[in-house]
């Protein structure tokens, strides 16, 4: 049987009718999980779904959110600005400062960086969780990450695992114009940075926005999310124009399918709020859906794109590294320096993670529990 295909007139009015959602969308600012602006965007796409005519609700859930509370980067007497990647360990180091490329293993091999202030660069490949893991390793006292975009803008997302708490070392970012100063600093040898961060793991709130469209049988099923860093209007704005424009579009004109549509919050910290739908409605109440559809960053060009995985794959050895990429290891020292406390790990009830990831949060730890086997 043929599928039924959407065809939305007017190439320019679609225009237009996007760049004003993703103007709305904008205005609301950065919209971490559990943030005003967040739950403000939560809000705004409630609004038009229901304006639409769909069914809609908000589900909550519970996130670790990353508060910053302050932080400083100098290279010398040079202050440099930044911007602190989430989760990054807190205190405050100093140390001569070390280029090492793309900061993977073989970049490190025969020097000796213990107590050193590492950049690294952005690889597409090589994600920054898996570059600061090696710095840890590789005993560093702090990290640079140096963007690779234009106009020296800085980059940032996510450094370690949320449900770890902090990292073990500060890191941050920098623009690309200013990591080629500090890259050119750091050939000299001598270069004494000084690093501080003072941040927080505090209990946050996480609103995935859920509408439906009735029909029979099992749902299609749409989603895009709509939390960002900074205003996010690619990433992933252009997502959520494009959920809310096909909801309306499909409000108009109902197929005989069910259509489940959701803008998905925390995703950037660590697909929470794809893990807590996963959770309720799979898992918890067995509901089926006849396919998914993810819109994330529907607006970037084809030499943007560059992998595509898909989750039957992730066998044996394959999906092993997928869940150690997904869940490293959360031991954690600290060194020395200012740093907020954490705050009790049973203000944080429940989990949003997929049994496979055997994750939780209990009242006594955060910590992962043992992988079959007794390996951590």
């Amino acid at each position: 049987m043929k599928a039924a295909v959407l065809e939305i007139a007017g190439a320019g009015a679609l225009e237009e009718r996007l760049a004003r959602t993703l103007r709305d969308l904008a205005a609301f600012g950065e919209k971490r999980a559990g943030s005003p602006a967040g739950a403000a965007s939560a809000a705004y796409i409630l609004a038009r779904f229901r304006a639409a005519g769909i069914e809609t609700g908000i589900e909550t859930f519970r996130v670790p959110a990353f508060v910053l509370h302050g932080s400083s980067l100098r290279a010398g007497a040079r202050p440099v600005v930044h911007d602190v990647l989430a989760y990054s360990g807190c205190g405050a180091v100093e140390g001569l400062l070390a280029h090492v490329g793309t900061g993977e293993p073989a970049d490190y091999d025969g020097r000796d960086l213990a107590g050193r202030v590492v950049l690294v660069e952005r690889n597409v490949t090589y994600h920054r969780s898996a570059q600061y893991r090696e710095a840890v390793a590789r005993g560093a006292f702090g990290l640079v990450y140096v963007s690779h975009a234009p106009d020296n803008l800085v980059q940032i997302g996510t450094i370690a695992d949320p449900e770890g708490g902090l990292g073990r070392i500060p890191a941050v970012s920098v623009g690309e114009r200013d990591g080629r100063e500090l890259i050119a600093q750091a050939r000299n040898g001598d270069t004494l940075a000084s690093l501080r961060v003072d941040a927080s793991v505090e209990p946050g709130t996480g609103q995935n926005v859920v509408g439906r469209l009735p029909g029979k049988g099992p749902a299609l099923l749409i989603g895009a999310h709509h939390d960002t860093w900074h205003a996010g209007s690619t990433d992933n704005g252009t997502g959520v124009a494009v959920l809310i424009e096909l909801a309306e579009q499909m409000a108009r004109a109902p197929g005989r399918r069910p259509i489940a549509f959701v803008a998905y919050d925390g995703e950037e910290l660590g697909l929470f709020g794809g893990y807590d739908f996963l959770r309720k409605h799979v898992i918890g109440t067995k509901e089926k859906f006849a396919a998914f559809l993810n819109l994330e960053i529907p607006g970037a060009g084809a030499d943007d794109i560059r992998a595509l995985a898909h989750t039957h794959a992730l066998e044996g050895p394959l999906r092993s590294t997928a869940l150690d990429e997904l869940s490293p290891p959360t031991s954690r020292a600290r060194i020395a320096g200012e740093c907020r406390a954490l705050p009790p790990p049973a203000t944080l009830p429940g989990t949003t993670r997929p049994p496979i990831l055997r994750t939780r949060w209990t009242s006594r730890s955060w910590r992962k529990p043992p992988r079959a086997g007794g390996a951590p």
